[in-house]
């Protein structure tokens, strides 16, 4: 058998419309490019019979089966990764931006019916999981780099035979339109003024995430030992961790400090601006954060006579109303601006 090299895998997902039942995918702008996959097989637990009078393990039977995907790569502002995350956060809606879209994808209470079907062609047969539901995902970036991404889902199954999408020669990329760490960031008080230049910071890196919570479900009158659509287990986190790499003007370890011990509820925003579309615009990325609060935050120097980094970690949360440059917005939201009239949620 000829050796298999990751440079011959394609991976490619595509909304699935009924839990459990893969969904055809081989087409144009299916495919999604990866850093790391994780193994995407099915793993399976097994029951072992440990009542009293046993000494040793008997025959055992088997258990659970599940499927953690695990998925990461570079940020594009044209991918299938904005379906993945456009189903964690629920929502998206398309709207016209002269020649381009722009797509606003507001957290919502439930993500529910939201999943895909996920296909690898690992150079010998395509692994297919039917059915994948998204529970977390994270943007990065860090100066004069590229963003990744990463996300993390749970599957009903992994099939080598008797696949759906038994070959994926017809799938291709959308393009490489890569989202650079070009960001603009801003921070206020949620009560301040509209974010502009009094509330301007300069990062060295940051990481947002949203994570629902899913677990695997097993239920009755479904597929033996093979986890249903899974339920929240919990409230949904979103996090932004922040690192500015010395002492800011406009928002010092003192104003954070402050924060932290007052509880003091913040407003956030990051801009990332990427190449001309064709039509006008540049490829945008926004992540707006109506309220957050200050879990952490440290400025803690280091011997070598180097600067002192500020490093935040803020949590966010509801906002009982939208607060001032934020119109209609109380919940995190991400804005992309793209060249795609499909909502990712469809």
């Amino acid at each position: 058998m000829a050796r298999k090299t990751s440079g011959q895998w394609i991976v490619a997902l595509k909304k699935g419309s009924t839990w459990g039942t893969a969904v055809a995918l081989s087409s144009a702008g299916r495919m999604i490019k990866v850093l790391e996959t994780g193994p995407l097989y099915k793993q399976r637990e097994y029951i072992i019979d440990d009542s009293i009078g046993i000494s040793f393990r008997q025959n055992s039977v088997v258990g659970k089966g599940f499927v953690d995907v695990t998925l990461s790569g570079i940020l594009h502002f044209a991918s299938p990764i904005w379906e993945i995350i456009a189903q964690i956060m629920g929502d998206d809606t398309v709207g016209a931006a002269g020649s381009d879209y722009s797509h606003v994808m507001k957290f919502q209470d439930t993500s529910a019916g939201l999943f895909s079907t996920l296909c690898a062609y690992d150079g010998n047969v395509v692994r297919e999981i039917p059915s994948v539901k998204w529970t977390s995902f994270t943007i990065k970036g860090a100066g004069a780099s590229l963003m990744e991404w990463t996300a993390k889902g749970i599957g009903n199954a992994s099939l080598t035979t008797g696949q759906t999408n038994t070959a994926l020669g017809s799938v291709t990329h959308v393009g490489d339109n890569y989202v650079p760490f070009n960001v603009t960031m801003h921070i206020n008080d949620q009560s301040g003024d509209t974010l502009g230049a009094s509330a301007l910071v300069y990062a060295s890196e940051f990481e947002f995430s949203v994570d629902r919570k899913f677990e695997a479900e097993y239920l009755t009158s479904g597929t033996l030992y093979e986890t249903g659509e899974p339920p929240a287990k919990g409230f949904t986190e979103s996090i932004l961790n922040v690192t500015f790499p010395y002492e800011q003007d406009n928002y010092t370890f003192a104003n954070s400090h402050a924060d932290h011990i007052a509880g003091t509820g913040k407003k956030l925003d990051i801009i990332v601006t990427g190449d001309a579309t064709g039509n006008g615009n540049n490829f945008t990325l926004t992540i707006q954060i109506p309220r957050a609060k200050v879990e952490e935050t440290n400025s803690t120097p280091a011997r070598g006579n180097v600067d002192v980094p500020h490093i935040l970690k803020l949590a966010a949360e509801q906002a009982s109303a939208a607060p001032t440059g934020m119109t209609g917005i109380t919940r995190p939201t991400i804005t992309l601006l793209n060249t795609m009239a499909t909502a990712y949620d469809t």
